[in-house]
């Protein structure tokens, strides 16, 4: 049979694959400009998104 890979590992190996990712943005965000500018549209665009499905739900269940 195959080797036995436990879906804790692998929830671990992907957290740390995506912790280095996340340090490797984070850095490169810090040292160009125009990445900071993207990314703060990005964050401004993502709030929105997540505040206008937020009020959504919250119409949804006052109703």
């Amino acid at each position: 049979m195959g080797a036995h890979v436990s879906k804790k590992s692998v929830i671990v190996s992907s957290t740390h694959r995506f912790s280095s990712e996340l340090n490797s943005y984070e850095a490169a965000c810090r040292s160009d400009v125009e990445l900071q500018s993207f990314d703060m549209i990005l964050q401004a665009r993502a709030n929105h998104v997540i505040t206008t499905l937020a009020t959504g739900v919250q119409t949804l269940y006052a109703g």
